[in-house]
């Protein structure tokens, strides 16, 4: 929700990287969302999760397993 919030207030953002389990909303829907307010937003996604999301190309984002060596 704040980064959305810093979103909404117009804050600089040139790139956005978020956990995919977090409270609220996972980080799928969280560069969805950032994506309707800011189309073509660069987004990485970090998951632990070994099955973690679908399709990434298809969404557009880079996805990057933890641990990060």
């Amino acid at each position: 929700a704040s980064a959305l919030a810093m979103l909404d207030a117009g804050l600089s953002v040139e790139l956005l990287l978020c956990d995919f389990a977090m409270p609220g909303m996972d980080g799928g829907a969280l560069i969805a969302e950032a994506r309707r307010r800011r189309p073509g937003l660069p987004a990485i996604l970090l998951t632990g999760d070994a099955g973690g999301p679908g399709d990434t190309a298809a969404a557009g984002f880079t996805l990057l397993r933890k641990p990060i060596g």
